[in-house]
């Protein structure tokens, strides 16, 4: 005969996230040396699929501790990677009355311990890799549920996140690895001792970090699985880190692109983190950063020209003062219908004329950032590949808030598509930068 622990919690959804704390349901006395099966819903693990929905993976696992904190463990049954609700199996229960049930990172979950009265030592784990999308690691939550006994009978009162999740996307399609830390070097994650009598009546203090086996003031993620495109995070999706509940002073956060090119955005304002809520940046983490790798072509301070339709000038860079041609071709060739001048350092030309912007081998334009706009029309601004329009915005120099970026990342330049240009409808002057990026293998 087999007696069965039910663990019910709703499925979770982004919006809610919290709301699905409640567990209930009733099941008969444990007896020693039986097949023990619990039923657990989604609240508590383990990953985020479409519409938010957490869903169990079949590589989890429980432990369960008794009254005298042994630990049995308990292995998922199904065979499923997309159930709401996940069966657990301890084959040879010879504990006594069952306390706690624990959920963690599987490979490291037998090192778990209770001390016999309220608390458990667990992790939220700081090497995250994210194998689905609209997502957080497979193996980076960390939930505590308490067993209560009514008559001869047991259910799971609560089953409770120790965690919180940061939601962030981004714009370029070849970053590989992110790091996070705390501007104080707060404890971001790493192995905790839960007070969990604290925790179950949602009161401050209920974690301490445990110093002894491992604290980690970095979380670093990474990405694989159908989480990654072409084996990088991708572009304009939903990742979520999972970090201990806390308030922080600000986030340092670090993005590596394949070629090796970092960058790094610092939120210098305090973040509250809450249990089993969901924080989310508004704009993609890379947006205006330059990578280490990148080249900037700064053509805000040009100097004094005429172009005669015969040569090119030359554009200050940011890589070791290299000169890089910037070829100005017209609607018939490299014939203007006028001059192209500078205009108080803002490169000026006539409605309709186009502007080949340069090309860098080894190198893809990825944006382009008007700092001012110097005539008092509102032309429209695009980049092209000579036939399909990238980008474009129409800019004025008094409604405008500068910068006003153009970001054509996703569309890298390539043999097949090589040339970018840019024009204006209405007469264009304007200054910027552009920046390019290595091109990923």
């Amino acid at each position: 005969m087999k007696n069965t622990f039910r663990f019910f919690a709703l499925a979770a959804v982004v919006a809610a996230f919290a709301s699905c704390d409640k567990i209930q349901d009733e099941v008969p006395a444990v007896k020693e040396g039986r097949t023990i099966s619990l039923t657990v819903g989604t609240e508590t693990k383990t990953i985020l699929k479409t519409g938010g929905v957490i869903y169990w993976l079949s590589s989890d696992s429980l432990s369960v501790f008794d009254n005298t904190a042994t630990r049995f463990p308990f292995k998922f049954t199904g065979t499923s990677n997309a159930s709401s609700e996940a069966t657990f199996v301890c084959s040879n229960y010879t504990g006594s009355t069952p306390v706690y049930a624990v959920h963690f990172d599987r490979t490291t979950i037998k090192n778990a311990s209770y001390d016999g009265t309220k608390v458990i030592t667990g992790q939220v784990k700081a090497a995250q890799n994210i194998i689905n999308k609209v997502s957080f690691g497979k193996d980076a939550s960390f939930s505590i549920g308490k067993i209560v006994q009514n008559g001869d009978n047991y259910s799971v009162e609560t089953m409770k996140n120790c965690f919180s999740l940061i939601k962030f996307q981004l714009n370029s399609a070849d970053i590989d690895a992110i790091s996070v830390k705390g501007l104080n070097n707060e404890i971001l994650a790493g192995w905790v001792d839960v007070d969990c009598d604290k925790l179950a009546a949602d009161q401050p203090g209920w974690w301490t970090a445990n110093t002894t086996k491992g604290a980690a003031t970095e979380i670093e993620l990474t990405v694989s699985g159908s989480g990654a495109t072409n084996g990088h995070f991708a572009a304009n999706s939903s990742y979520y880190i999972a970090v201990l509940p806390q308030t922080l002073s600000g986030l340092e956060i670090t993005l590596t692109k394949s070629n090796g090119g970092t960058a790094t955005r610092t939120i210098n304002s305090s973040i509250v983190l809450n249990r089993s809520q969901i924080k989310s940046f508004e704009a993609p983490l890379d947006q205006g950063l330059t990578f280490t790798n990148d080249i900037i072509l700064d053509c805000t301070n040009a100097t004094q020209f005429v172009w005669d339709g015969t040569g090119s000038f030359p554009i200050r860079t940011n890589k070791s003062n290299t000169e890089f041609n910037f070829w100005l071709t017209g609607q018939t060739g490299y014939v203007f219908h006028g001059n192209v001048y500078n205009w108080d350092k803002h490169l000026s030309w006539e409605s309709g004329n186009k502007i080949k912007l340069p090309n860098i081998s080894g190198y893809s334009l990825v944006e382009m950032s008007v700092t001012s706009q110097k005539s008092s029309n509102s032309p429209t601004y695009k980049i092209s590949d000579g036939t399909t329009t990238l980008a474009s915005a129409s800019i004025n120099k008094n409604t405008s808030t500068f910068p006003v970026v153009f970001d054509v990342s996703a569309h890298p330049q390539s043999s097949t598509s090589p040339d970018r240009y840019l024009t204006a409808a209405g007469e264009g002057c304007i200054k910027f930068t552009l920046k390019y990026t290595t091109v990923s293998n």
